[in-house]
């Protein structure tokens, strides 16, 4: 949970955009979206919260993997300092391992 010396300085900063938004930029939408051809149905409305909840399972599995990658760091016995460059030598010597499965990856 959020501590108020973090959430307010966060609360603060998104009100004042708010206000300065609407002389700056006016208060329309930044992306309007034509809605009359909008035609929601049960299976569309299914579709989404299946994409939904998939999204929000690999977010949460992509965070996991963080954190287990940060914690192998933590045994590591450089400086926490060196962590960037190794791990970039992990993502290096894997594409060097196999040129063609990263070629994509670069063009």
């Amino acid at each position: 949970m959020a501590s108020a010396r973090s959430f307010v300085p966060v609360a603060a900063a998104v009100a004042v955009s708010t206000v300065c938004r609407g002389f700056l930029l006016g208060t329309a939408p930044v992306f309007p979206v034509d809605a009359t051809g909008l035609h929601l149905t049960a299976p569309v409305d299914a579709l989404a919260v299946i994409c939904g909840l998939t999204g929000g399972a690999l977010a949460v599995g992509a965070t996991w993997l963080v954190y287990r990658a940060e914690d192998a760091f933590a045994k590591l016995p450089f400086h926490w300092m060196w962590w960037p460059a190794i791990g970039g030598a992990i993502i290096v010597s894997a594409a060097w391992s196999n040129p063609a499965r990263w070629a994509s990856a670069t063009t």
